[in-house]
Parts: C-alpha cells; structure tokens; sequence
C-alpha cells in the first residue's frame, strides 16, 4: 500500500471504482474463473503499474476495485470487465457500484461511466471498501469517523445500562469485550493504512 500511495503522488489522479459482482451459485468454480479477469485487465495495457506490475485490479470475495491514471482509462478497465465477466456468465451490479477520485483535479466534473447494460457509473466523494471509507480529495485519504463513533456508541451504550450499578471491572469487562474487540481492530487497522 506505501508504494501505491507513493506512486500516486506522481500521477495527476487517481481513479477508483468499486464494482460488487453478483455471482453465480458455483462460487468456487467462479473464483477459479476470475483469473481471466485480471488477465483481460493486464492485457488493456492501461491502469496503473508499479516496477512493471499491474495494480489496476484487486479482487476480494465479491468486490472488484479498478486503479486507473484517467477517467478514460478507468473506462476501458471498466468495458474490459464487464466483457470479460459476460463470458463467465456474470453481470456487474452498477447500482451499487460508484467511482471516487483523487488528485489536484478531484472537484473537476467528469462524465459517468457507462455501462454496456445501458447503467452508469456516478462519481461520489467517498465509498466504504473493504470497511475502510475513503475521502475524494487532492490526496488519498481515509476517514476513521465511522469507526470512531461505532466506538463511542458502544461504550455509552454499556454505560447507560450498566454504569453505574456494576463495578470498575465489570464495565472495563464489557468494554473490552464488546467494543474493543471489534471496533478498536478496525480503528487500528485503519490507523495503520493512514500512517502509511
């Protein structure tokens, strides 16, 4: 992730989408199938690379994330996966799919992207991926707000039911047990991506 948000700096943006896929009942037989994904990805020769390696695409579960340079070449990513997943049998669901940007020019308008599904792509100025939300700006950033307040609710709930009739450790207990153990390794992982 250093080294993507270093070679961001020297672009003049950066483009994300995050495109969920409806998959297909044969799950495992359809993961196998989305190496011809990344392929068809590689084989477009835009995005972006770092030391002659392709980070345009990243796969997990049933999301996809495209990197593109520039809005057109987030476009032909874009046209190449969804071709490339009508082969297997699969759609991208553009409802719940959106495009973030980064860069000096992140408040210029930009057209949609479209979709061969006669869909478009909006442009928003943040999206929740993987449970990280970033933030469309000048620079790449994530915002820890979500997960500061699911913290703080948590804990003003465990203190209005039980603050003050239970002992110090009993609370401390709770907390731990209930905010902590959830919440305080989202927020940290998420301190370690933006120390990055």
């Amino acid at each position: 992730m250093h080294a993507l948000l270093k070679y961001q700096q020297k672009l003049n943006g950066l483009f994300f989408s995050t495109r969920p896929v409806d998959p297909p009942v044969r799950t495992q037989h359809a993961l196998l199938l989305l190496c011809s994904l990344v392929d068809k990805v590689r084989l477009t020769g835009v995005g972006c690379y770092i030391s002659h390696v392709c980070v345009s695409i990243f796969l997990y579960a049933d999301d996809i994330l495209l990197i593109a340079p520039s809005v057109s070449a987030l476009q032909i990513l874009f046209s190449a996966c969804e071709d490339e997943l009508r082969t297997l049998d699969m759609q991208l669901n553009t409802k719940k799919s959106i495009c973030i940007r980064f860069g000096e020019r992140y408040k210029v308008a930009c057209s949609d992207l479209a979709s061969s599904s006669e869909g478009v792509i909006a442009w928003k100025n943040n999206c929740r991926y993987l449970g990280v939300y970033f933030v469309s700006g000048p620079v790449f950033n994530c915002s820890f707000d979500y997960a500061k307040s699911k913290y703080f609710r948590s804990v003003n709930a465990i203190l209005s039911k039980v603050g003050r009739y239970a002992s110090e450790e009993v609370v401390i207990s709770l907390i731990y047990a209930k905010c902590l153990s959830c919440t305080v390794i989202q927020y940290r992982s998420l301190l370690d991506i933006g120390a990055r």
